[in-house]
């Protein structure tokens, strides 16, 4: 946007301010709108139109329930129809099946970045998500090798992760600031209503069809999401580049809960010698909050991988499974919802701090269950645990988003993010593949005491850095 004379009722702005203005304007009904004056493009205010804030302008939000039904239905499906008698495979597969997965994540995060921001239309990357993702889970269903089920549930990856930078933009774009905290609370609460939703059916699904048809509920689900999508989200009148949502501790927050990667340029070399030194002198706590979700996230990864190959090799059923998953969810939304009063109680690093250790302790838990239980016995006692898991989940990613958009700083933003989201994606990675190795080699016990063990170092570093930023407040 370039700068130009112009009368001083006309905002000039250039695009390092034009969201900050348009956020001040959201407040008072106003929005910007591109004008040519003496030959040179300039953005003058205007008043935005009533139904632009109206129902209308959120009912797209529901089209993220069947969305994330789909994508929720898949990741509990995937590792069960793997170890199934189908398929054949082992806990060493899906270790490598999901590692592909996670691995997607990198250029996923990456390319639908540089689309968000270059093509300017929301609609277009949201469709051609939708129906890739119901194309695939259709493709799924004939699909009987290992190798074509890996490459396609990568490419899955891929397209799932095209909303993500959308949704919160085109949230912002649609709905007045004054409102943006109630509504990412409402976009959120949705998204991970649809999670629930993925695993429900499950619970009775195998008792009528074979697990293989679950890819047809899903593709089901997906298909639905991309008709909700095609009638009912919008073009914004106006765009942000995705460098708004880190101006936003809300839509940082919704970013990071969905998919904890953000490239807003791609990391380098320099960043990372950077990261390096912030680290090393330990003067500044943001780096240790990095070096945390590299633990934290691969301390997930290494648990969940193998936990679902666990319960089907002690006799849990299919069904209990799906069962299992759909409660951890149902506690992790409700926890969700309840997070921000918790959090405002005990403070952020406090709260962190107390979900990781008892995240940590659930973990050390299962290494301890599987050495003893099995059957039904074996599935209350992973419901309880779950909760635990669940609950600490939600409050510990809401606590971090926090205390992440109070340390980013105003430099090196998006070099430091990249850092973030490449340590995010290694964790996440390096945990799955980590885990199908040492369940197939050393049993399941180990793996479980390794991932609670990741998860006290995390939670070593996550007191680390609230003691730095104690002594920093600035």
């Amino acid at each position: 946007m370039k700068a130009c004379e112009a009368p001083a009722s006309q905002a000039i702005l250039n695009d390092s301010s034009f969201s900050q203005a348009l956020w001040v304007s959201q407040a008072w009904g106003l929005a910007y709108k591109p004008v040519t004056i003496a030959g040179a493009t300039c953005i003058r205010p205007c008043r935005v139109r009533r139904e632009m804030y109206g129902r209308r302008s959120t009912r797209w939000f529901w089209a993220l329930l069947p969305s994330n039904a789909a994508v929720g239905g898949a990741a509990t499906l995937i590792p069960l129809y793997i170890v199934s008698p189908a398929v054949g495979g082992s806990v060493v597969h899906v270790g490598v099946v999901l590692s592909a997965h996670n691995l997607a994540l990198i250029p996923a995060a990456l390319a639908w970045g540089v689309a968000v921001d270059s093509l300017g239309r929301r609609r277009p990357i949201i469709i051609l998500s939708y129906a890739g993702m119901t194309g695939l889970l259709g493709l799924m269903y004939t699909t009987g090798s290992l190798g074509a089920l890996m490459f396609e549930y990568a490419i899955f990856g891929f397209l799932a992760a095209g909303p993500g930078p959308v949704v919160s933009l085109l949230l912002m774009e649609t709905t007045p600031k004054a409102s943006w905290a109630r509504m990412f609370g409402r976009l959120s609460s949705i998204s991970m209503a649809g999670v629930m939703l993925g695993s429900l059916p499950g619970i009775f699904w195998t008792w009528l069809f074979d697990l293989k048809s679950y890819f047809l509920l899903c593709s089901l689900y997906g298909l639905l999401a991309l008709v909700m999508a095609l009638r009912w989200v919008p073009e914004p009148p106006i765009t942000l580049e995705r460098r708004a949502l880190i101006h936003s501790p809300e839509g940082l927050a919704h970013r990071l809960l969905h998919l904890p990667l953000i490239f807003l340029k791609p990391p380098t070399l320099t960043d990372f010698r950077r990261f390096w030194r912030l680290l090393r002198g330990m003067v500044h706590e943001l780096p240790l909050l990095y070096l945390f979700t590299l633990f934290f996230f691969m301390s997930g990864s290494t648990f969940f991988t193998s936990y679902t190959p666990f319960l089907v090799s002690r006799g849990v059923s299919e069904s209990q499974t799906f069962l299992a998953h759909f409660l951890l969810s149902l506690i992790n939304t409700l926890t969700f919802i309840r997070a921000g009063t918790i959090i405002g109680r005990l403070g952020e690093g406090r709260s962190a701090k107390l979900a990781v250790a008892m995240r940590a302790l659930a973990m050390l838990g299962a290494a301890a269950l599987a050495l003893r239980l099995e059957g039904v016995s074996l599935l209350m006692a992973t419901i309880l645990m779950f909760a635990v898991i669940g609950a600490s989940f939600s409050i510990a990613n809401t606590a971090t988003s926090t205390l992440l958009f109070r340390t980013l700083g105003t430099s090196h933003q998006g070099e430091l993010l990249g850092v973030q989201g490449a340590l995010t994606a290694a964790g996440l990675f390096t945990g799955a593949l980590l885990s199908g190795n040492l369940s197939h080699h050393f049993g399941y016990p180990l793996t479980f005491l390794t991932a609670g063990l990741l998860l006290l170092i995390a939670l070593t570093i996550l007191h680390q850095f609230t003691r730095i930023a104690h002594r920093n407040p600035s």
